[in-house]
């Protein structure tokens, strides 16, 4: 009789181990999924902070209106020699 009773209750507290171990899992994945959500996102705002120049990020009060990337008074020209015959 009592070897019976101690197996029922070792037989309860392993389902309870075990449903508190699921839990802990499923909630263990959830949180890996946010921190690689995060992640992915942090570096994607660091690739675009990175391909971005530095001028975009200053503001002169008194300055002229640039190109973003341009510098004031750089004129750069492009032409074309593509179906050019000389």
């Amino acid at each position: 009789m009592v070897i019976e009773f101690a197996a029922g209750i070792c037989f309860l507290a392993v389902a309870v181990c075990a449903a508190l171990w699921w839990r802990a899992r499923a909630g263990w994945r959830e949180a890996m999924v946010a921190r690689d959500a995060a992640e992915q996102s942090r570096a994607s705002m660091a690739a675009v902070l990175g391909t971005l120049p530095l001028a975009v990020f200053c503001w002169h009060g008194d300055s002229e209106e640039i190109a973003l990337g341009g510098l004031p008074g750089v004129t750069i020209i492009l032409t074309s020699t593509l179906g050019r015959k000389d």
